[in-house]
């Protein structure tokens, strides 16, 4: 496993993740299992992003701690 890990990388795939399944979903208008499902990775998606975030502030924290 790879020891450094860039949580600003991490944080954009998250959002690229959440563009694109909103895309699904306004193009799943017609197919209403593609549109429930492109939810269900939004919901996932979100909870990525709420988990990165906090890792986010807890290294902004660290760092103004060791200034």
């Amino acid at each position: 496993m790879e020891s450094n890990i860039d949580l600003h990388e991490m944080d954009a795939m998250v959002r690229r993740i959440q563009l694109a399944a909103e895309r699904l979903n306004r193009l799943g208008e017609k197919f209403p299992t593609l549109a429930k499902n492109s939810l269900h990775v939004l919901t996932s998606a979100k909870t990525l992003e709420l988990n990165i975030d906090d890792l986010l502030h807890l290294d902004d924290a660290k760092g103004a701690n060791v200034a």
